[in-house]
């Protein structure tokens, strides 16, 4: 039998992107970062593979520290960073974002697509305003209600997987309660999440034909499937939503 942690990274192995989520999102959310120069510092909480990460260094002369607790994520960022010739610039580790220790007031810029929800969004927002800088940004993408009233399924199934879902008004206020400036926000278009679940469906077949004897592996690639095919059905009830704000 497979543990879970085993299951989930055969499919989710890094060669596409871990979460909802694009290359123009990543962009338009840096577009309302402002005096990001070579002088700054950008943290890339949760970054998993990079595919934003390495556009962060794109969009920007900035020097970039990334963090995630997968090992072989770091490895691939590693790797397509030397490709990049933008290893001068870069500090990976592998740390989780409940335990950081950089010091006090140490980036311009924070961001996190699609992985504040480990520790929770109201958690997140407050542990991680002590590494900004006086004015700095924080950027993250969280999954949010998009409007009231969602079907009982759906409501169900997110009181099971992450209860900490919230409106885009409750995490306006959250951002406000621990000290930040609304900057912008914006739900992310049902394309990102297509470019994220299309590729599953196909690992999730195979990895049905691999393990066609092992029970736990069913259960487990049956609740991806499942999960996929709720956002099919439910899209406009919920989505990851970006959070762009300032510390004041």
């Amino acid at each position: 039998m497979m543990e879970r942690w085993d299951l989930f990274f055969e499919v989710h192995n890094g060669e596409t992107r871990e979460g909802p989520g694009s290359l123009e999102t990543t962009r338009k959310a840096f577009s309302y970062i402002k005096g990001i120069s070579s002088d700054s510092v950008i943290l890339d909480i949760g970054c998993g593979p990079g595919w934003q990460t390495l556009e962060l260094a794109r969009l920007c002369p900035a020097r970039v520290t990334a963090i995630d607790l997968h090992q072989p994520f770091l490895d691939l960022l590693r790797r397509n960073i030397e490709v990049r010739s933008y290893a001068d610039r870069f500090t990976i580790r592998n740390m989780s974002m409940g335990e950081m220790d950089f010091p006090a007031e140490s980036f311009d810029l924070i961001w996190s697509e699609g992985a504040i929800y480990n520790i929770g969004f109201d958690r997140g927002v407050r542990e991680f305003r002590r590494f900004l800088k006086p004015g700095g940004y924080l950027a993250v993408s969280e999954a949010s209600w998009l409007k009231p009233g969602a079907p009982k399924e759906i409501r169900d199934f997110w009181n099971a997987e992450y209860p900490g879902i919230d409106t885009i008004g409750h995490c306006l206020e959250k951002l406000d309660a621990a000290g930040y400036g609304p900057v912008a926000h914006f739900a992310l278009p049902d394309a990102d999440w297509f470019a994220y679940y299309d590729p599953m469906k196909g690992r999730i077949d195979d990895m049905l034909r691999r393990h066609h004897d092992d029970p736990d592996a069913r259960e487990y690639y049956a609740m991806e499937r499942h999960e996929y095919k709720l956002f099919e059905k439910y899209r406009e009830w919920y989505g990851y939503v970006f959070y762009i704000a300032k510390k004041k």
